[in-house]
């Protein structure tokens, strides 16, 4: 059935159920069931209300939550859907009807449902669903109300809620914790916004950028930071944009391209965020100003952009690359048709899948981008044109498309598109058990079957076998990075890595490949390195005044992983300090008593905690004119009493020698 609005939701066994949504007929109590190894749909049990803005989320155990939504107004109303019997089961309702709100599974199974709108108002209520206890408990409000915020899950398990819609457009930001069921401000985003983004960042940390606010796009952008419990303002993009890209580079950086302003106009700039500097910088211009187009992270780092609105509503077809080691663009070739509002997929073998969109009518062509050659060629066509969705990359490396919009229809008819050759399933390797989560210096433990393969050996000669060892490749799912796990010992059923190290963290596809044919996918939870104190600032100096002594130092070589947020001067004897943030490398430390001796040291301070003190420095007194003070070496004063007591003498000497005898 054609529907819009609908959930579509990945099932443990690579089934896909979609539920509910808006049809041609009204509001749908429908389910159905996708099924990638026979290519067919069938119907699932219907769910017992109709909804639509609803939200669907997948449990531990493998069945699926639906909560809430409308149908005509704001329902209450939950269910359960259970794919082992193909049944649905009520779950109690919600305090408040909702729809448009955030749903967060928890890091110990519960789902968090926050804020959305019941048609009036926007929610400030938060209720939470105890899968091992079916039942919705009303949790600790949220003290906003508001509708399409933000919900970020963060490392350590709360959850981040950060601005949205209340009546108008929201600053505030809200964190959860699962532990005491209480939310805590945050303080307020620098601008406010809502339909905007938050991202994961590999140190834990939390990105917000773009989206609209009081007066259209925002150029500005904020950091969560969850050791500091606080926002930080970020540098703001240098032009304020919306229906642009931001794509999460393999080293950590945030690229963004193109997009439009409030007078629409079409922009040919990129911009580069570091957050180690916490500081933007021009990423170069592309070829071509574009809008509503789409980046994909390539295996080799670099970003494919692809079709878009260009200026006077063209639609470009020359793609192009934007490479981070150069921080510039070249050509990637020519789409054999330009469009917009398309769909992009990297496959598991590098190449790019790009299909349907609208360029004055709706497309069902699809093409492939293959990075090796720098060229498109032809993938054949959708069953329907369709706009407006978004491709869905199934854990067995196949792609499938459904729902979208096309020639007035709301589009049926879903497309499975595979890239991979034909493997019996007797010879791919199978990941039966490993874990869910590993941290910095852990080692993932998987168990299963067919880890060895067969030989590949041609001719008898050994060297021209593919390897036999297992090799374990994680692909990021945020922004598509790949990374490979380095074996310590591995056997047919059991394979055991190296400590994992150079991995930012976040979620992981886990596949296993042995003699080229892969598993099928494992998620697996990365968690962030854990940040330790700054190294000691070196080369502290000091310059004593009246009263006073001016400090200097150099910063220090390591920051433990998290920016330094602010140096501590101490003098001894007496403990007087004085404190400043960087960029900073001095400061003066006052109320200092003249003629007493000082050192003087520095420590860094970053979230994690404070340096060592540096090495001490010379001993210096305060004194009007005083310079500083050396032990062993005479001091200024004491230099020009020397002196002097030497030029009297002298003088006395000559005049001896003029006096008679």
């Amino acid at each position: 059935m054609a529907r819009y609005s609908h959930t579509a939701t990945l099932l443990p066994g690579g089934r896909v159920l979609v539920a509910a949504g808006s049809a041609a007929a009204g509001t749908s109590l429908s389910a159905e069931l996708y099924d990638p190894a026979s290519d067919t749909w069938s119907a699932a049990a219907s769910l017992a209300q109709a909804r639509t803005r609803h939200s669907a989320t997948l449990l531990p155990d493998g069945r699926v939550l639906v909560v809430a939504g409308a149908q005509g107004s704001a329902i209450s109303g939950t269910e359960v859907y259970d794919p082992a019997a193909d049944s649905w089961s009520p779950a109690g309702s919600l305090d408040a009807a909702r729809r448009d709100h955030t749903a967060t599974l928890l890091a110990h199974g519960h789902v968090l449902v926050a804020g959305g709108y019941d048609g009036n108002t926007a929610r400030g209520s938060a209720e939470s669903f105890d899968p091992g206890s079916p039942g919705w408990s009303v949790g600790a409000p949220l003290a906003t109300g508001r509708s399409m915020p933000t919900a970020t899950l963060l490392l350590d398990g709360r959850v981040l809620v950060a601005g949205g819609f209340g009546g108008d457009t929201l600053a505030t930001a809200e964190l959860y914790s699962p532990a005491t069921d209480s939310w805590g401000a945050t303080g307020s985003l620098a601008g406010a916004r809502n339909d905007h983004t938050a991202t994961l960042l590999p140190n834990g940390q939390v990105l917000a950028v773009g989206g609209q606010g009081w007066n259209g796009p925002q150029a500005s952008a904020e950091r969560y930071d969850p050791a500091a419990g606080r926002w930080r303002p970020a540098a703001s993009l240098v032009q304020a944009r919306n229906s642009h890209t931001a794509t999460l580079l393999a080293d950590g950086r945030v690229l963004v391209v193109g997009g439009e302003d409030a007078g629409n106009a079409v922009y040919a700039t990129a911009e580069l965020y570091d957050p180690a500097a916490d500081r933007w910088s021009p990423a170069g211009n592309l070829a071509t100003a574009r809008a509503s187009h789409t980046a994909t992270l390539l295996e080799d780092g670099r970003v494919l952009v692809a079709g878009g609105r260009g200026a006077g509503g063209t639609r470009p077809t020359g793609a192009e690359l934007y490479d981070p080691a150069t921080n510039s663009w070249s050509p990637a070739g020519d789409l054999l048709a330009g469009r917009n509002s398309h769909g992009a997929v990297r496959l598991p073998g590098g190449r790019v899948l790009v299909m349907g969109g609208y360029a004055g009518s709706y497309l069902a062509s699809a093409e492939l981008y293959d990075p090796a050659t720098n060229a498109w060629s032809a993938a054949g066509s959708l069953s329907a044109q369709r706009a407006s969705f978004r491709p869905l990359l199934l854990a067995e490396g196949r792609v499938l498309a459904v729902g979208g919009y096309g020639n007035g229809n709301h589009q049926a008819a879903a497309d499975l598109y595979d890239p991979r050759p034909a493997h019996a399933a007797g010879r791919r390797p199978a990941l039966d058990a490993g874990p869910d989560r590993v941290l910095p210096g852990g080692i993932v433990s998987l168990y299963g079957s067919r880890f060895t393969g067969d030989s590949e050996a041609s001719g008898g000669g050994g060297n021209q076998s593919a390897t036999n060892a297992p090799l374990v490749r994680l692909q990021r799912l945020d922004n598509g990075a790949l990374s490979w796990l380095r074996p310590a010992r591995f056997a047919g059923s059991s394979y055991v890595s190296t400590p994992v190290s150079g991995l930012a963290g976040g979620p992981y596809s886990m596949t296993m490949v042995v003699n080229g044919i892969p598993s099928a996918a494992r998620l697996l939870s990365v968690g962030a390195p854990v940040a330790g104190p700054p190294a000691p600032p070196t080369g502290v100096s000091a310059i004593p005044g009246n009263g006073q002594v001016t400090v200097s130092w150099t910063a220090p070589a390591s920051n433990g992983g998290s920016p330094v947020t602010g140096y501590t001067v101490t003098a001894e004897p007496g403990g007087a300090r004085c404190t400043v943030a960087p960029p900073a490398t001095s400061c003066t430390v006052t109320g200092l008593a003249n003629g007493t001796e000082y050192t003087f040291t520095v420590t860094a301070t970053n979230d994690a905690g404070d340096s060592a003190p540096s090495p001490a420095s010379v001993a210096v007194q305060p004194a009007e004119g005083a310079a500083p003070a050396v032990h062993g070496i005479p001091t200024l004063s004491e230099w020009g009493l020397l002196l002097l007591s030497l030029l009297l003498a002298g003088l006395a000497a000559r005049q001896r020698q003029r006096l008679p005898d």
